[in-house]
C-alpha cells in the first residue's frame, strides 16, 4: 500500500493519505477514503462544536468562478432552504 494524493472536496487542495492512515481506515472498517484535507476536517469539527454548520458554495458568473466557505447557524441554513423552496 503506497501513499495516495487526494484532492479536498471543500478547498480543492491536495493532501496525502498515508499508508498508516490507510491501514487505520481499513482496521476501523471504513470503506471510503477521506474527502477533506486535515485543515478542512478540523474546521468542520470546530464549527460543529460551536453549533455552526460549515458550508461550501460555488457559483459561476459568466466566465468567472467564485468559491467561498461560510459558517452558518442551523437556523440560517434552514432559512436558505426555505427561500429556495419558495422560488
Amino acid at each position: 500500500m503506497a501513499d495516495k494524493t487526494l484532492v479536498c472536496k471543500d478547498c480543492g487542495a491536495e493532501f496525502v493519505f498515508t499508508e498508516g492512515e490507510q491501514a487505520f481506515y481499513a482496521e476501523k472498517g471504513f470503506d471510503n477514503e477521506p474527502q477533506r484535507c486535515p485543515a478542512c476536517r478540523k474546521a468542520r469539527k470546530e464549527a460543529r462544536k460551536e453549533g455552526m454548520v460549515y458550508a461550501y458554495y460555488e457559483m459561476s458568473l459568466e466566465t468567472k468562478e467564485i468559491a467561498t466557505r461560510v459558517q452558518l447557524t442551523e437556523e440560517e441554513v434552514l432559512e436558505i432552504i426555505r427561500k429556495k423552496d419558495e422560488q
